[in-house]
């Protein structure tokens, strides 16, 4: 299994908090690049976003910006979403495409998602992962599937006994 040297996000609410808190449950280096001043829907969050997950600030106020920055300086993005039409997932795909990164799109309500993921991740062997998606005003709940999601997928497994 395909295990990426490093994890980022831009390191709002929802997918891409869990994606880090997820990162940093399986021992996973995380960091990116967040809006200025580190704001998220829960307003500014510097301390967590930069002291504990390495985000840098971007020194832009838009969310855009900022996740191409993230997509820029990955080898491929991971795309949570339970809502496909929301804008952030659009510019997520057209910044992918056009950079020419390869990217996937998962639902976490749709089963098996584990599979997808990692034969993507094997297929594509990504250094650093960007992982973005829905926010969790847009899809309670989102934050803890993403950090359950990337825990099963990066747990050390080699001390399991069969």
């Amino acid at each position: 299994m395909w295990k990426p040297r490093k994890i980022i996000s831009g390191g709002e609410t929802g997918v891409e908090i869990g994606a880090l808190v997820g990162a940093r449950r399986t021992a996973i280096p995380t960091g990116g690049c967040s809006v200025r001043n580190f704001n998220t829907e829960k307003g500014s969050q510097r301390d967590v976003l930069k002291n504990t997950f390495n985000l840098v600030e971007h020194p832009s106020p838009f969310c855009k910006d900022r996740t191409i920055e993230n997509i820029v300086n990955s080898d491929a993005s991971l795309i949570i979403t339970t809502t496909l039409n929301s804008e952030r997932t659009g510019l997520a795909i057209r910044t992918c495409s056009k950079k020419k990164k390869p990217f996937i799109i998962i639902d976490p309500d749709q089963e098996p998602v584990t599979p997808k993921i990692m034969l993507f991740l094997n297929t594509n062997k990504p250094c650093t992962l960007n992982i973005t998606g829905s926010k969790e005003s847009h899809s309670p709940g989102i934050s803890i599937k993403t950090a359950n999601i990337v825990e099963s997928i990066f747990a050390d497994k080699s001390d399991i006994n069969l």
